[in-house]
């Protein structure tokens, strides 16, 4: 299950005051790197503002994972374009489709958050990003992860049964859930109505909480 990396929001402000502190108390200008997911959760956390207690679970959700992918490249440039891809597919099954609406709604948002604090992180060797997603990178590996997704609902991870899903299939099924090169939530939807999504197992409270919250919303919920 993925990580909840969740703060009550009092906590978070606490959490970048006690970095700050262990800083200062060793005379360094630079934190750990066990420290950088916080660091830049709790960067995230205050920069936003207004969003409903679901959209930020979800968006920490997406940041933490995303943060933990681009540390296991153990690069000091993190490839946006790469990273991104590589943390839908960590997602996939394991939330709703719902997830998936919500991070798109804030992908812009998280991507100029993340090209301007990962640089600025007090870290001892600096870390640079590169390879920006255009909008339309973004909307092909989206919908391309929702195909894949629909698949292995459908299949239940019958690896015999994916095998005969041909490129063809793939393709009309992404370009099914894109209207003009964005997403159709209502036509996404459509295709996850019948597939039952399942809460993996190892959830723990909270995050069952949160991913039956993600499970019952509706296209037009979304767009409020």
């Amino acid at each position: 299950m993925v990580k909840q990396g969740k703060y009550a929001g009092s906590s978070r402000q606490k959490q970048l005051r006690n970095l700050r502190q262990r800083i200062s108390n060793k005379g360094q200008h630079t934190i750990n790197e066990t420290d950088l997911v916080d660091f830049l959760l709790v960067r995230w956390h205050l920069t936003q503002h207004n969003q409903t207690q679901l959209v930020e679970q979800t968006t920490e959700h997406f940041l933490r994972t995303w943060i933990e992918q681009a540390q296991h490249e153990k690069n000091q440039v993190w490839n946006l374009a790469t990273i991104t891809v590589n943390t839908l597919k960590v997602f996939a099954i394991q939330v709703p489709w719902q997830f998936y609406a919500i991070i798109n709604h804030e992908w812009s948002h998280l991507q100029r958050f993340l090209v301007k604090e990962v640089p600025a992180v007090p870290l001892k060797d600096q870390l640079l990003t590169d390879n920006q997603m255009s909008t339309n990178d973004w909307q092909t590996a989206l919908s391309t992860q929702l195909t894949v997704n629909s698949f292995l609902l459908m299949f239940q991870g019958n690896q015999q049964q994916l095998s005969r899903v041909s490129d063809q299939q793939i393709e009309q099924l992404r370009s099914s859930f894109l209207t003009e090169n964005s997403l159709n939530w209502q036509a996404v939807a459509t295709v996850f109505q019948p597939l039952k999504y399942t809460i993996p197992a190892d959830a723990d409270e909270d995050s069952v909480q949160w991913l039956t919250e993600l499970d019952v919303l509706t296209p037009n919920a979304l767009q409020k």
